[in-house]
């Protein structure tokens, strides 16, 4: 029988950050929601966490959701040592001993309060284990930073169906959805060597390649694999420009004086795969203009010269 987390936000916010500053945590990953329970677990209650990240990643149930974010000065984890260097240093006014510094904080704004995860594999899961999990979500006082308090219960669920006000969340194979962190094998171990280190590092640092996974959407399309090949080009030899760069324009111009120049400084003859001529069927070598483009302020011009080198197979 599955085995479902239910998350009541109890300020109807989510307020959480993660690697990357600049972007909202949303929908909440399933390996804050482990932290959580890591971080209120005593030495002898983590057998159930090393059962849950075993299982496969989890379906994640959220409404829709408004984001934000805000600025301003909060106290810091640093310990103010008053010395003729710090001088200039801003004490925290209302914490003696701590320092306070400039935060981006992001937060979301759900429809509803309800969140859920679904763990459809937790019949592999005893009621032991389970009992065990839901005493410690009991326990947890909020979910992703102190400004949003939650209240987390584990069960049973025979039928695994969301609120109807819910979206859900799904494991894809697709590059092109959201990237989620959940536990792994070997997650549990992690975060306590990250706590163990002076000072204690923060969870989200355990975020190699295992710890991520593609979500979307699951009532959305999801986008056609495109097709991919092998590149007969296994070499590029890039010629950086320093200073001054030229306008996109030019490409063409400096691609065959480029050319031009590789021409001359081989000795003859040339080989066939240099210049293409009766070299029927067989990759030659390509000159490219490789200019600054797919970005907002993108001006075009040119940031380098590429010569591509095939892989050449050798006949008889």
């Amino acid at each position: 029988m599955p085995v479902r987390l239910d998350v009541s936000l109890v300020g109807d916010r989510y307020d959480a950050g993660g690697e990357d500053p600049r972007r909202h945590e949303w929908p909440p990953h399933p390996a804050r929601v482990f932290a959580a329970l890591r971080s209120v677990a005593h030495d002898d209650e983590l057998e159930p966490l090393r059962e849950l990240e075993r299982l496969d990643p989890p379906l994640i149930h959220v409404p829709p959701a408004t984001h934000g974010a805000s600025r301003g000065f909060v106290v810091t984890n640093a310990i103010y040592r008053e010395t003729k260097a710090d001088d200039k240093k801003t004490k925290h006014q209302v914490h003696p001993g701590r320092t306070s510094g400039m935060k981006r904080r992001r937060y979301s704004f759900p429809a509803s309060s309800r969140i859920q995860f679904d763990w459809l594999d937790g019949d592999q899961l005893s009621d032991e284990i389970v009992a065990g999990l839901d005493r410690l979500a009991r326990r947890v006082p909020y979910l992703g930073r102190s400004t949003s308090p939650a209240i987390l219960i584990f069960s049973r669920v025979a039928n695994p169906e969301p609120f109807p006000e819910l979206e859900t969340w799904a494991p894809s194979d697709s590059t092109s959805a959201t990237s989620i962190r959940v536990p792994y094998p070997g997650y549990l171990d992690e975060l306590n060597d990250l706590y163990a280190q002076k000072p204690p590092q923060p969870s989200w640092q355990a975020a190699d390649s295992r710890s991520r996974r593609w979500y979307r959407l699951a009532d959305v399309p999801e986008e056609p694999v495109l097709e991919t090949w092998e590149s007969p080009y296994p070499d590029l030899v890039i010629l950086r420009f320093i200073g001054q760069r030229p306008p996109g324009s030019l490409v063409n111009i400096f691609t065959q004086a480029l050319r031009s120049k590789v021409m001359r400084s081989t000795d003859n003859p040339l080989p066939p795969a240099l210049h293409g001529h009766d070299y029927p069927g067989q990759p030659h070598v390509a000159y490219l203009g490789l200019p600054f483009t797919g970005f907002e302020h993108a001006d075009g011009q040119l940031m380098a010269l590429a010569v591509a080198i095939p892989g050449l197979e050798r006949t008889e």
